[in-house]
């Protein structure tokens, strides 16, 4: 997944993820303003976005994980985000 903050592209990890926000790691370990567009892949030609805002940080030895809580957006957004949030859970691999 990428982020998409100030003009820069941050490329991270999806550590955790539902309809209201997403918690992600970032290995640069950096990661400046409030709020960003999170873009999400998909198997579609489009990828989704969202715009995001930054709930919480926290610096972990090989970066930073943060916490996003995704921006109210029109329900047509909402629904295709959510459809596109189950295709992820669904093809992440089971906790072991």
């Amino acid at each position: 997944m990428t982020l998409h903050v100030g003009g820069k592209t941050l490329t991270g990890t999806i550590v955790d993820l539902g309809e209201g926000g997403i918690r992600v790691h970032l290995p640069g370990g950096a990661l400046d303003g409030e709020e960003l567009e999170v873009e999400l892949g998909t198997p579609e030609p489009q990828h989704a976005r969202a715009t995001a805002k930054v709930q919480w940080k926290k610096a972990r030895e090989q970066g930073l994980d943060v916490g996003l809580h995704f921006v109210t957006q029109a329900e047509p957004h909402r629904r295709r985000l959510r459809r596109l949030i189950l295709e992820i859970l669904r093809s992440m691999p089971a906790p072991a």
